[in-house]
């Protein structure tokens, strides 16, 4: 046979594959838009290379469902329109099992403003490696309500493997998160339960951050526990000045800002930065004219955990916390970190923040605690190399009340 007849031959084949995938492509995007309630779209096992996001919106009561993560695997590494993978907005009772998602520009699975939404069995993966950013996730959840999102696995996000914004009342459990920025990120948003997952070798673990100027301005009611948080010390690549920036490498759990919230249960392994910090958002140094703003952490019951940390590594010697720490306790960092920052309002009695509004810290094994009295010890360029830090245990040896269980509601 010629060569030229080869080709030929070659060119014919691709072709007929690309159309095959366009028309792939086209029937799910059309089967999403004639949709009506109570339908299930079922994805046949393949490969599929998809040139376009795909959308959902104003609808209820649809299931996607694929033959299972190792027969359906949706790919968007040659995405050439849109920027998410999967778009779900303004819908209803949604649920999404048993496919994957590859090599994505922005999010991989991006809801927006749904009640009721239902993620089981999914791996994501990012196969391409880029630019960092918040803005690059697994499974993304913003202004939602009433989710759970279980038994999936996100992998190699340059953001967080699954992100929560503004969202409330979910569930997040049996999940595994590996080789993201983040494990998973909670952000300014309330009664949510992290448990039973897999958190390991990513910059940081699990993430509960309440930043200003966003409409739900809080972070509480989080119950974080029965985790396994391991190796989270890759490199925090995050651009200089935003607030992911400023969390270390090497850390297991990062509070900044939030409250009414209880972590316990956890096994918190080899991280070589914080086991888990607590901050509020004056260590940014980043303004805001945002008036119903707190940027405290208060209320936190830290309890029954389990700490373990080889002193082979340093912490994080590229943020400023991590330098602190290394100075201070080279690389025996105790693995419970508190800033010291309090809210004026909460003190009471002999100056003492007030007892609902502790931070307590009790029973947990090899769990030493430390707080950097940040107020005192950096008023001035010198004052951190001279700073005395408070590594009395009883100053937290306090209980709070147990933070209520996420119910969803009835049906869902």
């Amino acid at each position: 046979m010629s060569v030229k007849k080869i080709n030929f031959l070659l060119k014919l084949g691709l072709t007929i594959f690309s159309c095959c995938f366009a028309q792939f492509e086209k029937d799910f995007q059309l089967k999403l838009i004639l949709s009506e309630p109570g339908d299930t779209i079922f994805l046949d096992s393949g490969f599929f290379p998809m040139l376009g996001n795909i959308t959902l919106e104003n609808k209820k009561d649809i299931i996607i469902q694929g033959s299972g993560i190792s027969n359906t695997i949706l790919s968007f590494s040659n995405q050439v329109s849109g920027s998410n993978g999967l778009e779900i907005k303004n819908c209803k009772n949604i649920t999404l099992k048993n496919f994957s998602i590859q090599g994505y520009c922005s999010n991989a699975i991006a809801f927006e403003n749904t009640d009721g939404l239902f993620i089981n069995n999914l791996k994501i993966d990012q196969i391409n490696k880029g630019i960092v950013s918040e803005n690059i996730n697994g499974v993304s959840i913003y202004k939602c309500k009433n989710f759970i999102v279980e038994n999936s696995i996100s992998n190699s996000s340059h953001g967080s493997g699954f992100v929560i914004k503004e969202s409330q009342n979910g569930i997040i459990r049996f999940v595994e998160a590996l080789n993201n920025s983040f494990g998973i990120k909670i952000q300014n948003s309330s009664h949510v339960d992290v448990h039973s997952n897999n958190i390991f070798n990513n910059s940081g673990g699990i993430i509960l951050i309440n930043t200003p100027d966003l409409s739900l301005n809080e972070v509480k009611k989080i119950r974080v526990f029965d985790n396994i948080i391991k190796n989270n010390n890759l490199k925090n690549n995050f651009i200089s000045k935003t607030i992911s920036s400023f969390i270390p490498s090497g850390t297991a759990i990062y509070c900044l800002a939030i409250e009414e919230s209880e972590i316990f249960n956890n096994t918190i392994l080899n991280n070589n930065t914080l086991g888990i910090g607590i901050f509020s958002y004056l260590i940014t140094n980043l303004t805001s004219s945002d008036t119903e703003y707190s940027p405290y952490s208060s209320s936190i019951y830290i309890h029954d955990n389990i700490f373990r940390k080889s002193n082979e590594f340093y912490p994080a010697l590229n943020n400023k916390i991590g330098i602190l720490l290394f100075l201070k306790f080279y690389k025996d960092i105790p693995p419970i970190i508190y800033d010291g920052n309090f809210n004026p309002k909460y003190l009471g009695k002999y100056n003492m923040v007030s007892e609902p509004r502790r931070i307590c810290i009790l029973d947990n094994e090899d769990g030493n605690y430390v707080n950097l009295n940040i107020k005192r010890n950096f008023t001035s360029w010198y004052k951190p190399f001279i700073a005395r830090y408070n590594t009395d245990q009883n100053e937290c040896n306090c209980t709070q009340k147990a933070t209520p269980e996420v119910i969803l509601y009835e049906n869902f």
